[in-house]
């Protein structure tokens, strides 16, 4: 995936060494990364704590939804064409026994 980067938050490795405390408090007072290079590619990312934590929400939202559409797909169209009551009476069950 490529991203559109402000070339302000790109910054060398060897800056980030130096003068870390500096970069540490852009980072508290600004809600934007800092692309950290090495050797002229970008190698990670910096984030300040709050941005980190709505990423972290946001792939949980994104997973739950991908549940949630193999969910609907499977009560929409069987696995395998099976029918669930037929899958449950060849174990000896009906869909009344799991119920309880």
């Amino acid at each position: 995936m490529k991203i559109a980067l402000n070339r302000k938050r790109l910054v060398p490795i060897s800056d980030i060494s130096n003068s870390f405390s500096k970069y540490f408090r852009k980072l508290k007072e600004q809600s934007e990364p800092l692309f950290i290079m090495k050797n002229n590619s970008i190698e990670a990312v910096m984030l300040n704590v709050d941005d980190y934590e709505h990423l972290l929400e946001v792939q949980e939202m994104y997973e739950e939804l991908q549940l949630a559409d193999t969910a609907l797909r499977r009560l929409e169209k069987p696995t395998l064409g099976q029918d669930f009551e037929k899958i449950l009476a060849e174990r000896g069950l009906s869909i009344e026994s799991i119920q309880n």
